[in-house]
């Protein structure tokens, strides 16, 4: 369980520090966009008993997850 939870975490801060890092672009939302679709790519693609398939899907959602708050956050903050 740990280490699940420290996974997402470690996702989620990774998304958050790509969509800080990119806050002055206009089109900053396209890598939610793209961590989102990644994770969703391989999560269809993972062939039946591929752990190693989920764990990465698993990491590019909480990215994904960590970019959107992140953008929420910076919309709500202006």
């Amino acid at each position: 369980m740990f280490p699940t939870i420290l996974a997402a975490l470690i996702g989620a801060l990774a998304g958050a520090f790509l969509r800080f890092d990119i806050r002055k672009d206009p089109r900053a939302w396209l890598l939610t966009a793209a961590l989102a679709a990644v994770a969703l790519a391989l999560f269809w693609l993972m062939p039946p008993g591929q752990e190693f398939f989920g764990f990465w899907a698993f990491l590019f959602a909480a990215a994904a997850a960590g970019a959107l708050l992140c953008g929420a956050g910076l919309r709500l903050h202006r």
